[in-house]
């Protein structure tokens, strides 16, 4: 490497300065003079222009503006040297590593190497890179190919480059966007990704998706976002999605861990998101789409009420006190009209007075298509206590008054549960002897949890689908009912059910 070094007063480095070929009347004079006053009075050799910058510097006057005015007049072309200084086409390109005095007077160089080169509007400009010589080499070959390629297209990115742009650190992007090499929307750094979140929401929305559906997958995709650090499109890294996944997987002192099933939907809402940025053109390929989901084997296991335990519910909730800001008798026809259809609780939570027909043969309630899971509209038949009971408790509502109260935020899993717990100790509470006592409280009756699985509100819904598998239902007149897309649910439903009947019997 060089020996002199030329001195950036800015900011306590010494560069090595930049060569050049010997003053000349066509290259004009760095010093002022002209051929009548006897040439130049610094004329600029092999080693380096130390003179002319001392010359021209002033404070205030950063290096890239300093190196382009001494090029400029010098008009130097470059040789080919051991430092790294390479000419190709009129392009300017070395790789060099600044020193520096610290406070005991000690010269010692940079942790950085920089790159030196020159753009396609004749600029130089110079570079911090990396700590490693290798890595900064590497940066110094694919700045040729890009200023190449950018003068040739016309002020295009070379596509086989666009994957390394986005994948450098963000201060080096910045740079080249500044010096106009990359364009800043594919460089990704235009908005914050919490933007491009909101308009992918809205554009769910204006698809079909329901306001819920998608306000919750966009909350599951800013919680990865903020739990990543990411802040702009190209920050998105595959690693960091996958390790912040299994973090969320551990129990922590501050939250519990989520399940397998519950990582594959986060992994499905980002990558869904991924997608969409680069159809709307925002990104050129997904990052995280070699990301797969887990094969489950933490799966929850939902086990069905039994008949006796849903009249044990029914009868306990109806008058239990108020939970969750609904009554015992609101919560128990929530329970009842939720194992009667299997409708869903954002289904059951969208459904009005004029959504019963009480006096049809038979009592029906309709879904709306855009409330309904699969977008169908539906008409479910209703059995006709419940008709009757549905009667007198909506009374003189509104037609488009809400017909169910659901509790905030769909906290139905620890409403339901609760009222669980409350109808098992009431029929703890009724056995007629000692010993009768002791066998109800090591059954499982009523639990919320069992070896056969747990219970939840979807619970419900799966009490319906087990209450047709029972019956006899053929599959497909199933199928309808549950509103499945897919026979296979259906009949996993039905193979459930029969090996829990081969195991009572």
């Amino acid at each position: 490497m060089i020996e002199e070094a030329t001195p950036n007063h800015s900011i306590g480095l010494r560069f090595p300065p930049m060569r050049s070929l010997p003053c000349s009347e066509s290259a004009g004079h760095m010093c002022g003079s002209s051929p009548a006053q006897g040439g130049c009075r610094d004329r600029f050799d092999s080693v380096g222009l130390s003179a002319g910058i001392e010359k021209i510097w002033k404070p205030g006057l950063q290096p890239e503006r300093l190196h382009a005015i001494v090029g400029k007049r010098s008009g130097f072309q470059a040789a080919k040297t051991t430092d790294c200084l390479r000419e190709e086409e009129g392009l300017t390109v070395r790789l060099l590593q600044p020193t520096y005095r610290d406070r005991t007077g000690t010269v010692r160089k940079a942790p950085k190497w920089y790159v030196e080169f020159r753009d396609h509007h004749e600029r130089i400009h110079r570079l911090a890179g990396f700590t490693s010589r290798a890595a900064t080499e590497e940066l110094r070959r694919n700045l040729e190919k890009l200023v190449s390629y950018f003068e040739a297209s016309g002020g295009q990115v070379d596509p086989t480059l666009q994957r390394w742009i986005d994948e450098l650190p963000r201060t080096i992007r910045n740079n080249l966007v500044q010096f106009g090499l990359v364009d800043a929307r594919r460089a990704g750094i235009t908005q914050r990704l919490s933007h491009f979140v909101t308009q992918w929401a809205s554009d769910l929305v204006a698809r079909g998706t329901t306001e819920r559906q998608s306000a919750l997958v966009a909350q599951r995709v800013n919680r990865i976002i903020e739990g990543c650090g990411f802040e702009h499109i190209v920050d998105i890294r595959a690693p960091k999605v996958a390790g912040y996944l299994a973090q969320l997987r551990e129990p922590s002192e501050e939250s519990l861990p989520i399940s397998q099933r519950t990582s594959n939907f986060y992994l499905g809402a980002i990558n869904q998101f991924c997608r969409w940025l680069v159809k709307e053109g925002h990104a050129h390929a997904n990052p995280i789409a070699q990301l797969e989901k887990l094969t489950v084997t933490d799966a929850f296991e939902r086990r069905p009420l039994a008949l006796e335990e849903q009249k044990h519910l029914i009868k306990a909730t109806k008058n239990a006190p108020d939970r969750f800001g609904n009554t015992g008798l609101e919560r128990a026809m929530l329970y009842r009209v939720a194992l009667a259809t299997g409708f869903r609780v954002s289904e059951l939570a969208s459904l009005e007075r004029q959504s019963f027909d009480l006096t049809g043969d038979p009592p029906t309630v309709y879904l709306a298509a855009s409330k309904s899971k699969n977008r169908k509209g539906v008409v479910q038949p209703l059995p006709l206590t419940l008709a009757e009971d549905l009667r007198i408790f909506l009374g003189a509502k509104a037609s488009n008054a809400n017909a169910l109260s659901v509790p905030p935020n769909y906290d139905t899993a620890p409403m339901l549960r609760a009222d669980l717990q409350d109808a098992r100790n009431a029929w703890i509470a009724r056995a007629e002897s000692e010993q009768e006592r002791e066998s109800r409280e090591r059954s499982d009756f009523l639990k919320d949890s069992t070896p056969e699985g747990h219970v939840d509100f979807h619970s419900l819904r799966h009490t319906f689908g087990t209450a047709l598998a029972k019956a006899g239902v053929a599959p497909k007149l199933a199928m309808d009912l549950m509103r499945h897309s897919d026979i296979n649910l259906t009949m996993r439903l039905y193979s459930h059910t029969a090996l829990a009947d081969r195991a009572e019997a």
